[in-house]
C-alpha cells in the first residue's frame, strides 16, 4: 500500500532527543517499509526517516505552534492529493481539519482525553482513531470509533544492561503531569540516589511554576543523592537505563502509554508505576515491575527492585512491546480501512476488527 504518514513539525523523526510522537513516527515508518509498504512521512527537513520524507519546514518550530502545524498538515493534504495515498495516517488532531471526507485516516491518539480533543474527532467520523492504551479508549470510547495498538520500539535500540550503577532513575520531562517530585520523595526515602533525565521547558508559565514550586526546593535540599541530567540524546538515555536499578514512574495524569516504561524494560531495568493510566497494563507485576498507590509504596518497593530477573524482563517487553508487532497491527488496520466502502462498516463489524487488533 501506499502510505503517508503526517507527524508534527516540533521536532525531527527521528527525534534527536525529546520526542514520543516521533520516535512513534519514526519506528512505525521503518518497520511499514521492511514489510514492503512505499511510505511517505512528512515532517521537518532535518529528519531522516526509513521512508520517503517531504516537509515544508526545515526544522523544528519548536515550542509548538498550533498554526504552524496546521500549515505543515495542510501542506502534506496537498501533496497526498496530488501524489495520492491508500492510507493517511495523523498523529495530531489539527491534521485533520484539512482532510478530505472521503481520504482513508487513521489517527494514532497521544495525548489524555480532552473534550476539545473529542469534539474535533467527532467532527471527523471518517477517521479511524487508534488508542495506545485499554485505559486511554475507555475515555474515548463515545467519539466515533477507537481501536488499541500499543506502542512498540526495536530491541536493538535497547540492548540489555546489568543495573549495576547503584541508583534509580527518573525519565520525562519536567512538569506536573510526570511529576519527578515524586520519584524524589520517594527516592530520598528509601535512602537511594536518583538520577533524573528530562526537559525542563523553561519560558512556559505552566512548567516554570512547577519547578518553582515543587522542583526547584527538592533538587536544592541538603540531603543530596539527586542528579538531574537535563535532556538526554538516545545513546545517553540508554545507558542510563541500562545501569539504572529500577525506573520511577510516578504520575499526576493519567498516562496515555509511556514510551519511557518500555525503554527501561528492554533493557531489562523493572519499572515502579503508579496505579493510574496505562501503566497497569503496560508493567507486568513481579516481571517487569511493580504497581504502587503512592510515594511511601513506591519508596517501600525500591529495595525489591534488584530482585528482578533483568534478562526475562527484558524478554517480557521485547514479546509484547516489539516494533514488528506493533507495525504488523497497523499493517492490518490499514488493510481492513482500505478494504472497506467509503461508508463505514457497521459496528458488528467494527467491534469485531476492534477485538483482533487490542489483542
Amino acid at each position: 500500500m501506499k502510505i503517508a504518514i503526517i507527524s508534527t513539525c516540533a521536532a525531527a523523526v527521528p527525534p534527536r532527543a525529546y520526542g514520543g510522537i516521533e520516535l512513534f513516527v519514526a519506528v512505525l515508518a521503518r518497520e511499514l517499509t521492511v514489510l514492503g509498504h512505499a511510505v511517505t512521512v512528512y515532517a521537518t527537513g532535518d529528519s531522516h526517516p526509513s521512508a520517503r520524507l517531504r516537509y515544508i519546514f526545515p526544522s523544528p518550530i519548536w515550542p509548538p505552534d498550533y498554526s504552524r502545524e496546521r500549515d505543515h498538515a495542510a501542506f502534506a493534504w496537498r501533496q497526498i492529493a496530488r501524489e495520492g495515498a491508500d492510507i493517511v495516517h495523523v498523529n495530531l488532531p489539527d491534521a485533520l481539519f484539512d482532510s478530505p471526507p472521503h481520504a482513508r485516516v487513521i489517527v494514532t491518539l497521544h495525548h489524555p482525553y480532552d473534550p476539545k480533543l473529542a469534539s474535533i474527532y467527532a467532527r471527523h467520523p471518517h477517521a479511524q482513531l487508534v488508542a495506545i492504551s485499554h485505559d486511554q479508549a475507555r475515555a474515548y470510547e463515545d467519539v466515533n470509533h477507537v481501536r488499541v495498538i500499543h506502542h512498540g520500539l526495536d530491541p536493538a535500540a535497547y540492548p540489555l544492561g546489568a543495573g549495576d550503577g547503584g541508583y534509580v532513575a527518573f525519565l520525562g520531562r519536567i512538569g506536573p503531569e510526570k511529576a519527578p517530585h515524586l520519584a524524589i520523595d520517594a527516592a530520598r526515602r528509601a535512602r537511594a540516589p536518583l538520577v533524573i533525565a528530562g526537559p525542563h521547558w523553561s519560558g512556559r508559565a505552566y512548567y516554570d511554576d512547577y519547578f518553582a514550586r515543587e522542583m526547584a526546593p527538592r533538587l536544592g535540599a541538603c540531603e543530596g543523592g539527586v542528579l538531574w541530567l537535563g535532556e538526554l540524546d538516545h545513546a545517553a538515555k540508554v545507558s542510563m537505563l541500562q545501569h539504572a536499578q529500577v525506573l520511577l514512574m510516578p504520575s499526576g495524569w493519567s498516562e496515555p502509554f509511556g514510551l519511557v516504561m518500555i525503554e527501561a524494560m528492554l533493557t531489562g531495568t523493572p519499572v515502579i508505576a503508579y496505579r493510574s493510566g496505562s501503566a497497569p497494563e503496560i508493567v507486568d507485576a513481579g516481571v517487569t515491575g511493580m504497581i504502587v498507590n503512592d510515594a511511601g509504596e513506591m519508596a517501600d518497593a525500591i529495595p525489591h527492585a534488584r530482585r528482578f530477573d533483568r534478562a526475562r524482563c527484558r524478554a517480557q517487553a521485547v514479546a509484547r512491546f516489539s516494533a514488528s508487532a506493533m507495525a504488523s497491527r497497523y499493517a492490518e488496520l490499514y488493510e481492513i480501512v482500505n478494504a472497506a466502502p467509503a461508508s463505514r462498516p457497521s459496528p458488528t463489524a467494527r467491534h469485531r476488527v476492534g477485538s483482533r487488533l487490542a489483542r
